[in-house]
C-alpha cells in the first residue's frame, strides 16, 4: 500500500501540475488550441452574466458559490467601455492564429469571430448610442419583467428569496440604463413618437396596474402545493416581495417614465435609422451584420421584391390546384382564407384545451421529426426513454407557449433549458446563443 501511495503522488502531482498550465495557457495567455479559447470566450462571456447563468440552468446547483440567482447585470458607460477593449484584445490573440496551422473548420471558426468582432468594434466605436434601451418590443423595463416572471426558478426557499433580491436590484439597474440614455441624449438620438408614446404607457400600466405581473406570477409559484411552504414562511415573503415593489420596483420604473416625458418633446419626428447621426451608414452596418454580405439597402430590397414575385406566383399556382381559380390576387386570398371558419377553432371555451390536444397528437405523431430540429440532438445517440422524456417537454412547452401568447397570432418556442431538475423552464424570448423555434399560430383567435 505505501509503494501505490507512492506511485499514486507523483502521477496526481503531474496530472495537477499539468491541469494548472493548462488554465494559465488558457486564462492568461494565448491558448494552445483555437477551439479551446473561443470556447473560453463563449463561456466566459456567459459567467460574466447572472440572467445567462440563469438561462443555463444547470448552474443554478451551484448557487451558493455564484450566488448568481440573487444578482442582476448593472451595465453602464464604464462596462461599455471595458466591453470594446475586451473585444478589441480578442481580436488581436485571434489575429495570431496562424491560418497555414488551422484544420479548415477552425479556419472558418477564426473567420466568423472575427467578422463578428469587427462588426461590433465598429459599432461600438461609431454607433455606441444608437440603439434604444427603451422601446415598445425589448426594451429593459419590459425585458426585466419578462426574466424574472418567465426564467427566475422558484424550487426552494433560497430561490424564492432570491427573486426578491433580484427586484431590489432594479434601482442600480435602471439608474445604469439612465446613464446610457443621458448619453444617447447628449449624442441628439432619440426614439420616433410612436416609441413613447407605447412605452410611456407600457411604463404607467406596470406602476399603477392593479394586476401587477411581478406579483402574481410570485404569488402562483410560491403556492404551488409541492414546495409545501409553511403560511408563516409565505406571508413572510409577501410581505418582503410588497415591499421591493414600494421601495425598488415601482421607484425604479418611475425614473424610467420621468425620463421618457421629460425627453418626450425630442422625440424624433421620423421612423427610420436613417435620420439617425450617420443614420445610413448605421443602417449599412445592421444590414452586414444580419446578411453577412455587402449588399446595398436597394439590392437587398430588389431581392425580396423578386422572392415576393416567385413565392407569389407558386402561391397562384397551388391556389389554382385546389380549385380556388384562376389570376387571384394572393394577398387578399389568403386573408379570405386566413377568415374561412373551416381554418378556425371554434369559439368555445374548452378550446385551448382542445388545441393543446391536436398539439399533443401531432408531435406524438410527428414528435421524432420535430425533435432533430427543435433541440438539434443526433437521434442514434438517444435511447428511447430519453427520446419519450423529452417530447414529453415539448409539449409542455407548447402548452406553456401557447398560454403566454394568449394575445398574439405568433409565438416562438425556446430551446429547452439545460437543467437536470423535474421543473422545465421556457422563456418566449430570443437570446444570443440559443436559436429560437419559431412557429406561426394560424389565427387561433386567443385561443
Amino acid at each position: 500500500m505505501k509503494l501505490l501511495l507512492k506511485l499514486i503522488k507523483p502521477i496526481l502531482g503531474t496530472v495537477v501540475g499539468i491541469f494548472g498550465l493548462y488554465l494559465v495557457n488558457l486564462f492568461f495567455m494565448k491558448p494552445i488550441s483555437l477551439d479551446h479559447y473561443l470556447g473560453k470566450e463563449v463561456i466566459s462571456g456567459m459567467l460574466d452574466s447572472p440572467e445567462a447563468m440563469t438561462y443555463l440552468g444547470i448552474i443554478d446547483q451551484f448557487n451558493f458559490i455564484t450566488k448568481h440567482q440573487s444578482k442582476l447585470s448593472v451595465y453602464g458607460l464604464e462596462d461599455q467601455a471595458e466591453d470594446l477593449a475586451d473585444m478589441k484584445k480578442s481580436r488581436a490573440i485571434l489575429e495570431r492564429y496562424d491560418d497555414s496551422k488551422l484544420t479548415k473548420q477552425q479556419r472558418i471558426s477564426k473567420n466568423v469571430a472575427l467578422f463578428d468582432l469587427d462588426n461590433k468594434i465598429k459599432q461600438e466605436e461609431e454607433f455606441p448610442f444608437h440603439d434604444y434601451p427603451l422601446n415598445q418590443i425589448g426594451g429593459i423595463h419590459l425585458n426585466m419583467v419578462q426574466f424574472m416572471t418567465d426564467v427566475h426558478p422558484i424550487r426552494s426557499k433560497n430561490e424564492a428569496k432570491a427573486y426578491i433580491d433580484r427586484l431590489n436590484m432594479l434601482d442600480d439597474v435602471f439608474g445604469s440604463t439612465i446613464e446610457s440614455l443621458n448619453a444617447q441624449r447628449d449624442a441628439g438620438i432619440f426614439p420616433p413618437r410612436f416609441v413613447f408614446d407605447h412605452v410611456i404607457r407600457q411604463l404607467n400600466e406596470l406602476i399603477n396596474a392593479d394586476q401587477n405581473p411581478i406579483r402574481d406570477v410570485f404569488e402562483r409559484k410560491i403556492n404551488e402545493p409541492e414546495l409545501a411552504f409553511s403560511d408563516q414562511f409565505k406571508a413572510e415573503l409577501i410581505n418582503d416581495l410588497n415591499l421591493a415593489i414600494e421601495e425598488s420596483v415601482n421607484p425604479s420604473f418611475q425614473l424610467l417614465l420621468d425620463f421618457m416625458i421629460e425627453t418626450l418633446p425630442m422625440a424624433d419626428p421620423n421612423d427610420g435609422v436613417w435620420s439617425l447621426p450617420n443614420g445610413d451608414e448605421f443602417y449599412a452596418l445592421r444590414l452586414k451584420v444580419y446578411t453577412t454580405t455587402d449588399y446595398s439597402a436597394e439590392d437587398i430590397h430588389n431581392i425580396g421584391l423578386s422572392e415576393v414575385d416567385r413565392i407569389s406566383k407558386r402561391m397562384q399556382d397551388i391556389l389554382s390546384e385546389l380549385g380556388y381559380g384562376d389570376n387571384l390576387n394572393v394577398g387578399e386570398m389568403m386573408n379570405q382564407l386566413n377568415e374561412d371558419p373551416q381554418f378556425l377553432y371554434a369559439d368555445t371555451p374548452d378550446r385551448k384545451t382542445i388545441v393543446i390536444k391536436v398539439i399533443a397528437t401531432l408531435l406524438k405523431r410527428h414528435g421524432w421529426q420535430l425533435l432533430i430540429h427543435f433541440i438539434e440532438c443526433r437521434p442514434l445517440r438517444l435511447k428511447l426513454g430519453q427520446y419519450l422524456n423529452i417530447q414529453k417537454k415539448m409539449r409542455l412547452v407548447a402548452t406553456i407557449c401557447l398560454q403566454h401568447s394568449m394575445e398574439v397570432d405568433r409565438a416562438y418556442f425556446m430551446q429547452i433549458f439545460m437543467t437536470s431538475s423535474k421543473h422545465l423552464h421556457t422563456v418566449c424570448e430570443p437570446l444570443l446563443f440559443m436559436k429560437r423555434f419559431q412557429v406561426i399560430i394560424y389565427r387561433m383567435h386567443s385561443i
